[in-house]
């Protein structure tokens, strides 16, 4: 169940199981990545106005998210601050982005758990809404290169005349419209009025039937094989807000071996969907089925309803609704540019001598997901079952945590098990 054409690299996972091939459980679990985490090195030694065209083009899955970190770190490293409104509208593309990377997700691999054709229809109307919405900003490049002097700044309080705001709100609507029919089979209000695990069971009860929608589907199907509460794992949440934190991170930037397996105070930390997000229904699910893949099930949808409520309460007909959004966005003192993206939080660091770049680092969210002792490891281990039910289950947690590449994942019987 790998996902389509992604980055170079991809994320192995062996697991071996131990007891009876109906009853068993796993020994051990091993996690590799092959991801190029060195890849930041060619832009050593490019010039800062080259930087964010090959950033875009190297990392390409989310480009928009990579653009806005390597944009911000540059104008923090040159000590200038982009305009409020190009700070916005910079966040409001990230968001779109992650929005179809969720989507893709859910309308690509949750149909094949299903045992249904994959959603490709769907999937198209959400890349050609995201390409619409984008078209509405004008020439969003411009939007993403830094903006390091008076002359290059927009004002942050008069809205661009070449956004267009009207068209905006249009592809917002069908968006809603999309993801209320297609995904939740009804509204999203009726999604955010969820506010506990029992109210989810009913809102599933009523839309039983053969042609669920898929995320209905899917919850239901979680449900249903008793799989609510599998695949826990105990890891605490990525947290580098402050700049205290920030600054012991760039310390250890300087090692290659931190970036591929990053730890935080000795242990691994999850940066997801999940960790982020904290609506009432997340946290009763949280009570019963702890981190599981119901609630990672739930938490997907949740922050796929949360992003468009967002974007909605952001954009009026008229312009940008600044009540909606932090008034302020004060720069960083450190050359660094941090994006909640699609997966998780994404860090840009640099140097520069004069306007030439001579280190580079990017520190994604898969590698702290994917650590070997990481989250995704720790939640494997937990599974038990018959030897199918876990691959399935294991393929749909590798999934919901999400690598911003493919995966391939092996299940073999520990030696141990012969004796």
């Amino acid at each position: 169940m790998n996902l389509p054409l992604r980055t170079e690299g991809q994320i192995t996972v062996e697991l071996h199981w131990t007891g009876r091939s109906e009853a068993a459980a796993i020994s051990a679990v091993g996690v590799q990545s092959s991801r190029r985490v060195m890849a930041s090195k060619l832009l050593a030694g490019r010039d800062i106005e080259h930087a964010v065209p090959l950033v875009q083009a190297l990392f390409s899955v989310c480009g928009r998210s990579q653009a806005c970190a390597c944009a911000t770190a540059i104008e923090n490293a040159c000590g200038a601050v982009a305009s409020a409104e190009t700070q916005v509208l910079r966040r409001a593309a990230v968001d779109m982005e992650t929005l179809r990377e969720h989507l893709w997700r859910i309308f690509l691999d949750w149909p094949k758990h299903l045992g249904l054709q994959p959603q490709r229809q769907a999937l198209a109307l959400v890349l050609q809404l995201q390409q619409e919405f984008e078209l509405a900003f004008g020439d969003i490049h411009r939007w993403f290169v830094p903006q390091l002097s008076a002359a290059s700044v927009h004002s942050a309080t008069v809205d661009s005349p070449s956004v267009d705001y009207v068209a905006i709100n249009a592809t917002l609507k069908r968006l809603e419209s999309l993801i209320g029919g297609q995904l939740l089979g009804g509204t999203v209000a009726g999604w955010r009025a969820l506010h506990s695990h029992q109210q989810m069971r009913t809102w599933l009860a009523t839309t039983s039937g053969r042609q669920r929608p898929v995320a209905v589907a899917m919850l239901g199907k979680i449900e249903e094989s008793g799989w609510s509460a599998a695949g826990q794992g105990a890891v605490e949440a990525l947290s580098l807000a402050g700049e205290t934190s920030l600054g012991t991170l760039v310390q250890r930037l300087q090692s290659w071996d931190f970036i591929a397996r990053p730890e935080w105070l000795g242990e691994p930390r999850e940066s997801s969907s999940l960790m982020r997000n904290h609506t009432p229904l997340l946290t009763d699910l949280r009570e019963t089925c702890g981190t599981g893949l119901l609630t990672r099930a739930a938490a997907l949808v949740s922050e796929v309803v949360a992003l468009l409520q967002r974007l909605q309460g952001l954009f009026t007909e008229r312009g940008l609704a600044w009540e909606a959004w932090p008034a302020t966005h004060a720069g960083s003192a450190l050359p660094v540019g941090l994006v909640n993206a699609a997966r998780g939080q994404l860090l840009h660091w640099l140097q520069l001598q004069g306007s030439t770049i001579t280190d580079y680092r990017i520190l994604a969210p898969t590698e702290w997901n994917f650590h070997p002792r990481g989250v995704v490891a720790r939640s494997l281990q937990s599974l038990r079952g018959s030897v199918s039910a876990i691959h399935h289950q294991a393929a749909l947690l590798i999934e919901l945590v999400d690598p911003c590449v493919g995966y391939q994942l092996t299940l073999r019987e520990a030696e141990a098990s012969h004796a």
